[in-house]
């Protein structure tokens, strides 16, 4: 190599260098813009900061590579979050260090998400994936690596478990990863997979050392096994909330709810057990309580769902059938009831099948509802009429259920698919007083579509059969099939349903909604025809409720045809 030749790759050098550390810089003075913003610093110090937030984020920036990965880099994390912290003590007034978790979160999060990007990319290199795997595999790596981020992080912050139960459920997420990448990959770049993950050496991907332990306030991450702490079991949720809907209209629901896991060595894939309680009132008249206790057992094998309650709804009876929905012409009625449900159901084959039994009965009392009503003598002559059959009566049903569940999470899901089949066989074996059967199914799958975006989809289906009482049969409207028409404005014995929503997470626990559907009902399924579809859509904002379980307030506002209304209420549509 002459001389010449040996200056010019010095120079390329030395640019390619500048261009990394213009981009550092560029980097540093971004992250410093929103740190003096959501601290309010001065501008003295402003400028104490930034060699502290430079050494920060260089550490950080270490998540890229897997290079010096390992507890090594574990160590430096933890170190770098340690000395920034106490130089964070040494600048800030008390006012703005209550506000440092929040920034911790932030510039971790920040830095989580460039690795989960950088991995997946270079997993699509080095597996060569075509256009269509790409798009098929981003789902399962995302929640590959959601799940085995918060397996990491639940185990250092409990480390009494020991290394078998993460081995497990280490060894779980990887199965079920595999299986799903088995339908997409050829042998050949499932073993380049493993490779490159590290399991075809039995050791763990280089992801592990790289994650520090950090609750969503930014927790701090030690790893002193001599801790007495016990480690957090369990999650309350109370919470006010503003009733708006347009079957029921205004008023105030207040719910509490304790989440909790009862397996010792529940893993990351288990949904946490349920107790909860919760009573509402509203403007027409509407109130109830409701008492529920879920429980999952056995490491997610065996699920048991209890409900007991009592209510008193107001709202409109259309008649029963497209057409009677289209007419919008109604009498406010009142529907009294108490009732029961048991819903069992236990693992049968794989991770993602169960099969149960459901069984329920209520105790209703119906009558015109005389108070919402401003004209119109007697019952109401021109006008639907309530089957004098349905007035009082007593209902149970009993049959079983089939269901699939692949979802990332039970209530923020941000991949994987849930099916549920279930069925109910009414009459006097079962302590009701009709003979009638219902069938219900529905399918949702959620795409995950970048770090903070989610693609929903859902379908149903209901069909009845029998001496259905009117409130049995298939409903329209319902926020889980579609959003922007009354509930029991469409009622029969056959419906479609389908939507699709596009979730955005924002900053500050905020996120975004947009959402579109179309449904229908009909006396029989022939009767079915795509001009009659009602299409509804609408946008929304999210409140994230919790910290450890991602539930979210959730405020709607949709449109039908010659419809619209404002909803409100807790977790996800669907």
């Amino acid at each position: 190599m002459n001389i010449r030749a040996a200056l010019l790759i010095v120079c390329v050098y030395l640019s390619f260098c500048q261009f990394v550390l213009a981009q550092a810089d560029l980097q540093t003075d971004n992250a410093l813009a929103v740190v003096k913003a959501r601290l309010n610093l001065t501008d003295k110090q402003t400028q104490q900061l930034r060699p502290l937030l430079e050494k920060r984020l260089q550490t950080l920036r270490k998540l890229r590579s897997p290079a010096g990965g390992g507890e090594s880099l574990w160590r430096e994390l933890r170190d770098s979050r340690q000395n920034f912290e106490n130089g964070l003590r040494r600048i800030l007034n008390a006012d703005q260090l209550q506000l440092v978790p929040e920034l911790h979160a932030d510039l971790e999060n920040e830095a989580l998400a460039r690795l989960r990007e950088q991995q997946i990319n270079e997993i699509s290199r080095r597996l060569k994936l075509t256009k269509d795997q790409a798009s098929q595999t981003r789902p399962v790596l995302d929640q590959d690596f959601d799940q085995k981020v918060t397996l990491v992080r639940n185990y250092r912050k409990d480390q009494s478990k020991g290394s078998a139960s993460f081995s497990k459920a280490l060894e779980i997420i990887n199965e079920d990863t595999e299986a799903q990448l088995d339908r997409i990959l050829d042998e050949k770049q499932l073993s380049e997979f493993r490779e490159f993950t590290g399991q075809s050496k039995g050791s763990l991907p280089w992801l592990w050392g790289a994650v520090p332990t950090m609750d969503d306030r930014g927790g701090s991450g030690d790893v002193d096994t001599g801790s007495k702490a016990k480690p957090k079991r369990g999650e309350f949720v109370i919470a006010p909330i503003p009733v708006i809907n347009p079957t029921l209209g205004n008023g105030l629901a207040l719910g509490a709810g304790y989440l909790y896991h009862l397996d010792k060595d529940a893993d990351v894939r288990s949904p946490p057990s349920m107790t909860g309680i919760g009573a509402f009132r509203t403007s027409n008249g509407s109130r109830g309580g409701v008492i529920a206790q879920k429980f999952v057992l056995k490491q997610n094998k065996y699920r048991l769902l209890l409900v007991g309650g009592r209510a008193n709804i107001h709202y409109n009876f259309f008649g029963i059938g497209a057409d009677a929905g289209d007419l919008g012409i109604s009498i406010p009625i009142e529907v009294t009831g108490k009732g029961f449900l048991i819903d069992a159901s236990m693992r049968v084959f794989g991770r993602h099948w169960f099969a149960g039994v459901r069984y329920y009965v209520m105790r209703s009392t119906v009558n015109v509802d005389r108070t919402n009503v401003t004209s119109g003598p007697g019952l109401f002559p021109g006008r639907p009429q309530i089957p004098q059959i349905d007035l009082e009566l007593r209902t149970a049903g009993l049959g079983p259920t089939l269901e699939y569940d692949s979802r990332s999470d039970s209530f923020y899901p941000r991949g994987g698919s849930q099916f549920r089949l279930q069925t109910s066989f009414h009459g006097r074996a079962v302590a009701g007083r009709r003979v009638y059967e219902t069938y219900q199914a529905f399918y949702n799958k959620y795409y995950s579509i970048g770090p903070r975006q989610v693609l929903a989809a859902h379908v149903s289906g209901c069909y009845t059969t029998g001496s259905v009482p009117f409130y049995d049969l298939c409903m329209l409207g319902m926020s889980k099939d579609l959003r922007g028409y009354e509930v029991g404005q469409y009622i029969d014995r056959v419906m479609i349903a389908s939507q699709a929503e596009y979730r955005l997470e924002l900053k500050k626990r905020l996120g975004a909604v947009a959402f579109f559907g179309a449904g229908e009902v009909a006396r029989r399924w022939s009767n079915l025809r795509t001009d009659a579809l009602k299409p509804g859509g609408g946008v929304g904002l999210r409140f994230r409720l919790t910290k450890e379980n991602h539930i979210n307030l959730r405020v709607d506002y949709a449109w039908g045809i010659g419809s619209r209304g404002l909803y409100l209420g807790v977790s996800e549509a669907f």
